[in-house]
């Protein structure tokens, strides 16, 4: 996984630049890794800290240290925080502006956008939609463990009414429709206090509890390759594309939508393109089944990229 710079006799040079949340620097470290394994770009993960562009840098065109860097070709955003050095290094280094996102500035002002379908990106050869956010997971639809099933379990959220009870009954159907499974469950920091006490009162024998700050680095990314199965409450948005990307068994746990909104819609478009079934209509004496279509959008948005720039492969 790409973790910092990246070496490469490739011409194309990448900036990747996030604000270091986990989610936009997931995103960005997605595409990163696609665009090395595609056309062998030298990709480097920077923070805002190591850009330090004034406005007087942008209007003197004066460009920052790079460290002894290449100049980027190419340089990516992830969150609105980093749109303005995106910018300026356009201005600065002659390199494209891309964004993972709908920007609050005006689209025509980068080169590119990748902006999820939830968020009603238009219609522009400048704008790819995307189902979901860009991950690092990778398509593995074989060499999974036969009796091995993860729950993952995420919380309160402004989309979706949390019920613990509701969400403890439906594992505890899980587990006992499939007894021979070893099922894990892990939580995240959204999870209520009472949802584990009300779990551990069930005693399901095949289930084995891990709290969010128990689970190692990469532990998730290790489930979601290896499990037959895969339960994601649909809260965890970014849980469930990274599951579907990783060609697991999907399935969704039912939360009764809070309002009709972008994050709601976009789980019903999951379960109506089969991408993971819905608890409510599905058999759980039942393997879920395998997904004949593959999602990888992080793949998709690489070559897209690619093309649209005139990178040959």
């Amino acid at each position: 996984m790409l973790s910092g710079s990246v070496t490469s006799k490739q011409s194309l040079t990448v900036w990747l630049l996030t604000d270091e949340k986990p989610g936009h620097r997931n995103q960005l470290l997605g595409l990163g890794e696609r665009l090395q394994a595609v056309a062998g770009a030298q990709v480097e993960l920077r923070s805002l800290q190591q850009m330090p562009i004034s406005i007087s840098d942008w209007l003197l065109k004066r460009a920052p240290d790079t460290g002894g860097q290449t100049c980027p070709d190419w340089v990516i955003g992830a969150g609105h925080r980093t749109h303005r050095s995106v910018l300026f290094s356009r201005r600065l280094f002659n390199a494209k502006s891309i964004v993972l996102m709908k920007p609050t500035l005006p689209l025509g002002w980068f080169d590119a956008c990748i902006i999820p379908h939830h968020d009603n990106p238009p219609q522009r050869e400048s704008v790819l939609a995307t189902h979901g956010v860009l991950n690092t997971m990778t398509p593995r639809p074989h060499g999974r463990k036969a009796d091995q099933g993860v729950i993952l379990i995420g919380g309160e959220s402004a989309h979706f009414t949390w019920h613990s009870e509701r969400v403890v009954q439906q594992v505890t159907d899980i587990c006992m429709a499939q007894p021979s499974l070893r099922w894990t469950l892990s939580t995240s920091r959204r999870t209520p206090d009472d949802f584990f006490p009300l779990l551990q009162q069930r005693n399901l024998l095949n289930l084995t509890l891990m709290a969010a700050d128990q689970t190692p680095p990469g532990w998730v990314r290790e489930q979601l390759e290896s499990a037959v199965q895969v339960w994601v409450t649909r809260d965890s948005v970014s849980m469930v594309f990274e599951s579907i990307t990783a060609a697991a068994p999907t399935g969704l746990l039912a939360l009764p939508a809070a309002k009709s909104s972008r994050v709601v819609n976009s789980m019903k478009d999951v379960i109506k393109q089969g991408w993971a079934m819905d608890f409510e209509h599905w058999n759980t004496r039942l393997p879920l089944p395998d997904n004949k279509q593959t999602l990888w959008e992080s793949d998709r948005a690489a070559r897209w990229l690619l093309q649209r720039f005139g990178v040959s492969l």
